[in-house]
């Protein structure tokens, strides 16, 4: 079976730093893929490669078709999309407004009052209609990263790469999250999520990705990964392995 996403000896390297080591990340149709490692280990470098923010070696297809030196928003276009650790709402604007954006971009046409619907439609679902009306810089930070996850909807994608959208949250929050991707993965949509909570990281991901000085070290189950003792000595440490 073709992988939905398939990318393939992605390396990236900034002069003589090599950020990403000939990665592999295949992510099939209703997958949820778990990318972790320590700081500095080159995950939110590897999906700005896959998503066109950063230049690379290697080979990148979305759905059957090549995806490689495309610039991000043609890639957004085509069904790929991703949130930044860093969150930068456009504060100015109100939720629905920022939602909006992400509407407008999808189909480039659109009229402003099926953007409003299809925002809206994507507000309720991802819980935010109470604060629809609302300055986006007026959020906590849980609400921020909410957001950031219902702009890259409105561009309904087929692969969402999330980058650290639980991290800083309390456990109310982190609860809230996790359902949220699960509720995101059961409408169809494959996600690869990059985070350092590893409770939310295990319980979620069909299969788990370790990456290590750029390189991947280790793949499999999340009962898999505990069990694997380089990736154990590499991030997760005793606490996390299997008795």
């Amino acid at each position: 079976m073709t992988a939905l996403l398939d990318a393939s000896s992605v390396t990236v390297r900034f002069g003589g730093l090599t950020a990403v080591d000939h990665a592999n990340l295949r992510v099939d149709r209703g997958q949820i893929v778990g990318l972790i490692g320590p700081n500095g280990a080159g995950k939110t470098t590897f999906l700005s490669a896959i998503s066109g923010f950063v230049k690379y070696k290697g080979d990148i297809t979305l759905d059957g078709g090549s995806i490689a030196g495309l610039e991000p928003n043609a890639i957004a276009r085509r069904g790929l999309v991703r949130t930044f650790q860093i969150v930068q709402p456009l504060s100015n604007l109100t939720v629905l407004e920022n939602v909006m954006v992400g509407a407008y971009a999808h189909l480039g046409t659109l009229q402003r009052k099926e953007a409003e619907e299809r925002a809206m439609e994507t507000i309720e679902f991802t819980g935010l209609a109470e604060v629809a009306g609302r300055l986006a810089g007026q959020l906590t930070l849980a609400g921020r990263k909410r957001l950031e996850v219902a702009r890259a909807l409105a561009l309904k994608p087929k692969v969402l790469l999330l980058d650290e959208v639980i991290a800083g949250l309390n456990p109310a929050e982190t609860e809230k999250a996790v359902g949220l991707i699960g509720s995101i993965r059961d409408r169809g949509v494959s996600v690869v999520m990059v985070e350092h909570v590893m409770r939310a990281i295990m319980s979620l991901s069909d299969r788990i990705i370790v990456l290590h000085y750029g390189r991947k070290i280790a793949e499999g189950s999340p009962s898999d990964i505990v069990n694997n003792e380089e990736a154990v000595r590499a991030y997760l440490g005793e606490s996390h392995a299997a008795s």
